[in-house]
């Protein structure tokens, strides 16, 4: 078996959060956001976030398409959010996992990828690209330049001057659909233990246990299952 595609989750895998309690890249976003606001314009703000943020996850339950469910969760951000709070919520809730440049160097070296040949490292996140693409310059510029290059398939959103524009723009399944989207490929996923339930076996490589941790020595021996 030659592993010929590399993917990785966003959240609590290439970032963890910098509290101890479960955060998600959502509340921080809105809370980025609302903080930035003030009087009527926070408080309708906050209201309308949170209910479509529950409107999103009803869909979700109900199996409805990907873009109706994102849509729902961000339609309160249209020409509110900004690259600036994007940056500023990375900087205050999101911190590097020093576990994922260690695992993304180890699977370069081990498949034979270097700065002349880089690793093709693609994202697939519930995330919104912008957030992802701002993260990995910030906290792995080494990276990047070394050994990897990015590839990005989360919540794409269209921005103009700075500014979230309220449309959408076509989203990969891999970005939402778990195990079922890969079908096919010979593959390997980097994430953390909230994506076992998900189906992909022996081909997730686990980063971030429940207590923040990494087991470096079961993660090696499961590389080297493939390489």
């Amino acid at each position: 078996m030659q592993i010929n595609r590399f993917y990785a989750d966003f959240s609590h895998t290439a970032v963890i959060p910098k509290v101890t309690s479960p955060i998600l890249h959502e509340e921080t976003l809105r809370d980025q956001v609302a903080g930035r606001l003030k009087g009527s314009a926070q408080t309708d703000f906050t209201n309308n976030a949170q209910t479509g943020w529950e409107l999103s996850q009803t869909l979700k339950r109900d199996h409805a398409p990907a873009e109706q469910r994102y849509d729902a969760w961000l339609k309160p951000f249209k020409y509110l959010l900004t690259t600036e709070d994007i940056e500023a919520d990375i900087t205050k809730h999101w911190a590097r996992n020093d576990s994922f440049e260690w695992v993304i160097r180890q699977i370069a070296e081990m498949s034979g990828h270097s700065s002349a040949n880089k690793l093709p490292l693609t994202f697939t996140s519930g995330a919104i690209n912008p957030m992802i693409q701002i993260a990995m310059q910030r906290y792995y510029p080494d990276l990047l330049k070394d050994v990897a290059s990015l590839n990005i398939l989360g919540v794409n959103i269209e921005m103009k001057n700075g500014v979230f524009t309220g449309n959408l723009l076509p989203i990969d399944p891999k970005a939402y659909a778990g195990c079922s989207a890969f079908s096919g490929e010979e593959f390997l996923m980097i994430g953390d233990h909230f994506m076992r339930p998900y189906g992909f076996g022996d081909r997730l490589i686990v980063i971030y246990e429940p207590d923040g941790s990494c087991d470096k020595d079961t993660v090696m021996r499961q590389l080297r299952r493939y390489f």
